[in-house]
């Protein structure tokens, strides 16, 4: 017959930690769960600006930056969007 083995302190609280860890987990995703999606949202909405500015990389032979920079509209400058030409010297 098989002995049955004694539970050691440190398996005992390995099992434990398991199963509070498996019962907190559906919790959490539970109440992050509006955070989960707005991290997606926010990936969608890279892949979409990345997609849109694929056209400006084949149409012009600016860098990969310079194109994501257009297709955004402008520039940042002092916190604000500054859509002026700089002046050719």
């Amino acid at each position: 017959m098989a002995q049955a083995q004694e539970l050691s302190y440190r398996r005992f609280v390995a099992y434990a930690a398991l199963a509070v860890g498996v019962a907190v987990a559906p919790v959490l995703l539970w109440r992050l769960g509006t955070l989960l999606i707005l991290a997606f949202a926010a990936i969608l909405i890279a892949i979409l600006l990345h997609v849109v500015s694929e056209p400006f990389q084949r149409w012009t032979p600016l860098p990969v930056w310079a194109d994501r920079r257009i297709d955004r509209g402008g520039r940042r400058r002092h916190g604000r969007l500054d859509f002026r030409v700089p002046a050719l010297d």
